[in-house]
């Protein structure tokens, strides 16, 4: 009875909603499908754990007088040390109630002949790495780099194209903002990313909200890691024995990311959007969402530890909220929200209740503003000064400028007998590699958080895994998206 009550009001909305006006765009069939390219978002958490060595020798004669006796306290660099890490578990935020609600909402909604004609193709695994990256603690709270790094693939669920599938057909159609989509058959294609050192305090949080979770399925590619570090040596006598002990801590900070997070992202704003009221809807302001991990760490054999971490979906909050917001208009409030999906806590419909991020947009990552020359207005040209043409970087270097962490087209590598970066992907035009950007002025200088020189800009799409704001494309890369 309650499935039906909240379709039927949902339909009610569609048709009589006094906010946003509602009108249906029906797809015009052509024989290509709607293609989706995956833009990823990042997850990362964070935990220390330490190895202590212990010697005791029984001293002959006895030392007087029989009073411990403190013979000092030092640090001495040691060895490459090594270990190893295993991720035991990994859960995410549970969406699969909200698949179910919005795949009803297509069935209900979608006239005969256009459900007939509704396809979703995806890829058959959603699998994402995990790097552990693992420091030592050095002197001056300085830790050491990680020489050996350990991976870790997670498996998440074959739903989630599903879901972001559907709610591009809603979203198209329903929403006069969005363009409908092109075709009912929908083709999901993942992006590429990668992950080369940890994600920075702005693309990671510290913290987020928690909610209904599910497992995934861990598997390990490789746990041993090396870093350097140093003993803390604390020596003294007590009695007639002989105490030696060597500490020395680490810290781990994992890496990894949601397959198709930043599109899930954008689909539920733009379906969820159109029937919410203006004073609701999310501009400019995201959440991060948390949820469970565990971990095995040991340190040359020894000290086996177990950690429990929280594992933290960086802006995903927004998407499970602008999903919440949209059940609370639909159901009576005397309904808890909690009841109806379990990814909404019970304070869902008090906007309030959310310890929001500012952040421009979904893309607007605030993110490292390594090698930025600023112009007259304060805004920020991403050139290395003082760097030339290399192939682990800019192979051409156009007008005496250096971009080292920007993505070229092909030819641009391969006339000067480079790789090309980005392969298997043929081109940077793929838009698995890159991604156009529109940004919000920056009342500091420039556009977005980055506070590039331009409105639009040709962005990584893996640009947060890298953390830079120089992760960017010519823009002879994005010009046909």
């Amino acid at each position: 009875m309650k499935r039906l009550l909240f379709f039927t009001l949902l339909l009610a909305v569609l048709l009589t909603l006094p906010t946003n006006q509602v009108t249906a765009q029906t797809p015009t069939p052509t024989p290509e499908p709607e293609i989706i390219y995956l833009q990823n978002s990042p997850a990362c958490t964070d935990f220390t754990f330490g190895h202590t060595e212990t010697l005791e020798i029984t001293l002959t004669p006895t030392p007087s007088p029989e009073t411990p006796q403190v013979l000092g306290t030092r640090q001495e660099p040691a060895d490459p040390i090594s270990g190893d890490i295993n991720m035991t578990q990994e859960k995410m935020p549970d969406f699969s109630k909200a698949e179910t609600i919005y795949s009803k909402a297509l069935e209900w909604l979608l006239p005969q002949d256009l459900k007939e004609g509704l396809s979703i193709k995806k890829p058959q695994n959603l699998i994402s790495s995990a790097k552990h990256f693992v420091f030592g603690k050095l002197a001056n709270d300085q830790w050491g780099e990680p020489k050996v790094k350990p991976e870790s693939n997670i498996a998440f669920p074959d739903y989630l194209p599903d879901l972001i599938g559907k709610l591009r057909v809603l979203g198209g159609i329903f929403n006069p903002g969005e363009p409908a989509p092109k075709s009912l058959s929908i083709v999901i294609r993942e992006s590429r990313s990668k992950i080369s050192n940890p994600f920075s305090s702005a693309v990671c949080p510290a913290t987020g909200q928690g909610t209904a979770e599910k497992d995934n399925s861990v598997t390990t590619k490789s746990s041993g890691f090396t870093t350097a570090s140093l003993w803390t040596i604390i020596e003294n006598i007590i009695g007639n024995i002989f105490h030696r002990s060597k500490t020395t801590e680490f810290k781990d900070e994992t890496a990894t990311y949601l397959p198709g997070g930043r599109t899930l992202i954008k689909t539920v704003s733009s379906f969820a959007q159109n029937f919410l009221p203006e004073e609701l809807i999310l501009r400019g302001k995201n959440a991060p969402l948390k949820s469970s991990s565990s971990f095995n760490a040991s340190v040359l054999g020894q000290s086996q530890s177990t950690h429990n971490p929280d594992l933290r979906y960086s802006a995903l909050g927004r998407a499970q909220l602008e999903h919440c917001l949209k059940l609370c208009s639909l159901y009576p409030a005397e309904i808890d929200i909690n009841s109806v999906d379990p990814l909404c806590p019970s304070t869902a419909c008090d906007i309030e209740s959310y310890d929001f991020q500012a952040s421009g947009n979904v893309d607007d990552m605030p993110l490292d503003q390594q090698d930025c020359v600023r112009d007259q207005s304060n805004a920020c040209d991403y050139q290395r000064i003082g760097d030339g043409p290399r192939c682990d970087g800019d192979p051409i270097c156009e007008s005496g400028k250096c971009y080292p962490d920007m993505y070229r087209q092909a030819k641009d590598y391969t006339d000067h007998g480079c790789p090309v970066p980005y392969a298997p992907a043929t081109d940077c035009t793929d838009p698995s590699v890159c991604f156009k950007m529109n940004l919000s002025k920056n009342p500091s200088g420039g556009f977005g958080a980055c506070q590039y020189q331009n409105q639009q800009v040709c962005a990584r799409t893996d640009r947060e895994e890298v953390g830079k704001c120089g992760a960017l494309c010519n823009w002879a890369c994005c010009a046909n998206q």
